[in-house]
């Protein structure tokens, strides 16, 4: 047994520190810079940046309705088609871009994006501000508009990183930019006001640089390490393994693993680890102890259940590189679901009863999902009943695969289409209704 665990276990140790590499928490170590200003291509785009503000602010301000609502003259303000406008006006705007109007008082009536925030900004003569936390930086545009009638100001603001390289990153740059955070004060001047005023400054970042295309390097690395691991594909516990850090590399690397909650990530995880010794019951061989393949079932479901809670699939028509980017974390959940209805087939011998556990079983699934999903609420309870006929219908699925097995036909179509249809039930209705708290929270 310990000879056995020698290849998954080193495999684990190299791919380690590459997956703590690859997520931004470890970094190589190859040379400081010693540069006393920031590059200039770091300042351009920085200043482009900042002067993207206004002309979105501009671009709003010209919209129609807008211009229509600051004539005044007893015309009623069209609330809807300002926040329409404020989202004309941020087309194509990167992540942690805002917009909003406000009237004299402060009082805001339309927004887009991440709302600026304005309580205690003090704007610089040129009409900037600069808000600092211990992790972002926001600078703040503000442009008043309109001349009579109502009057307001529209504010126009964009989120950076304060950590590098994300900031350099965040602004389209890198090589010796990557280096380099903004900082408040004690570096040098990277965002001046019209008056001379320094309002961002910048200043060597104290992580180390990072060799252009390390990560990419490194998620080859993790690649091969597995491909290595996996070797003939004659043992289950090294392709257990190899899926599962293959899958942790590509969520790493492309998915946004930091988008999951940790027991998430385990259970998907789980999922492809315990796939390849599931597989041979689709060729109807028997598992080393009937008894305990039911409860072991039941176990998986649970943790497929968990992971359904924590995951986001990619809605209907969404662009397909998002679409790709979920094939791992839908592959992980659809893993669990094979084994645990592979493994709860695996019970004591039934008499077949012709089509009567697969229609029973297609029934029930397929009325459970349209229920599920016609009938959204955010109550807890609403989880507890999807559970339920998640697990019913599991029990249902075992019965129809058993009975296949039993009469030597269809074993594995039934285990294919039955394991899809329960990740549909467990994934679908829990993401609808995420969805649906989100929409009353914010209502």
């Amino acid at each position: 047994m310990i000879r056995r665990l020698r290849a998954p276990l080193a495999a684990a140790l190299v791919a380690t520190p590459l997956l703590l590499f690859l997520g931004g928490r470890l970094s190589l170590p190859i040379g400081q810079v010693a540069a006393a200003k920031p590059p200039t291509s770091l300042s351009r785009a920085f200043e482009k940046v900042v002067g993207e503000l206004a002309r979105r602010a501009a671009d709003f301000e010209k919209q129609r309705e807008v211009v229509r609502s600051l004539e005044g003259g007893g015309i009623a303000v069209n609330r809807l088609a300002l926040f329409t406008a404020a989202g004309q006006a941020l087309a194509g705007a990167p992540a942690g871009t805002g917009l909003a109007l406000t009237d004299p008082s402060g009082n805001i009536h339309a927004w887009w994006g991440d709302a600026p925030p304005l309580a205690g900004l003090e704007f610089s003569s040129g009409g900037l501000a600069v808000r600092w936390s211990a992790t972002r930086v926001v600078v703040v545009q503000r442009k008043p508009v309109g001349e009579r009638g109502f009057s307001g100001v529209v504010y126009s603001s964009r989120s950076f990183p304060v950590d590098a390289p994300d900031f350099a990153r965040s602004l389209g740059v890198s090589g010796a930019s990557a280096a380099w955070r903004p900082t408040a004060a004690g570096g040098s001047p990277l965002l001046t006001d019209r008056s001379g005023t320094v309002l961002v400054s910048a200043r060597p970042a104290a992580a180390p640089i990072e060799f252009p295309g390390s990560r990419d390097l490194a998620f080859g690395v993790v690649l091969l390490a597995c491909v290595l691991l996996a070797g003939r594909m004659n043992d289950p516990l090294r392709i257990g393994v190899a899926l599962a850090l293959a899958f942790l590399a590509v969520e790493t690397r492309f998915g946004g693993i930091d988008s999951l909650p940790p027991g998430t990530v385990a259970a998907l995880s789980l999922g492809w680890i315990v796939l390849p010794f599931t597989l041979p019951a689709l060729a109807v061989r028997p598992i080393s102890d009937h008894r305990l393949a039911p409860l072991s079932g039941y176990l998986l479901l649970a943790a497929g259940l968990y992971a359904a809670s924590g995951l986001e699939t990619p809605e209907l028509g969404a662009p397909l590189p998002e679409s790709l980017l979920s094939l791992p974390r839908v592959g992980g959940l659809a893993a669990l679901m094979l084994s645990a209805l592979s493994l709860t087939a695996w019970r004591r011998e039934t008499e077949s009863r012709g089509r009567t556990w697969i229609t029973a079983a297609l029934a029930f699934t397929a009325a459970a999902i349209v229920t599920f999903l016609a009938a959204v609420v955010p109550s807890d309870w609403y989880r507890v009943a999807v559970f339920a006929a998640a697990a019913v219908a599991l029990e249902l699925w075992s019965r129809a695969v058993k009975e296949a097995r039993t009469a030597e036909t269809f074993g594995a179509t039934r285990l294919l289409v039955g394991s899809t249809l329960l990740v549909v039930l467990a994934a679908s209705p829990l993401n609808e209704q995420d969805r649906a708290r989100d929409a009353y929270s914010s209502a």
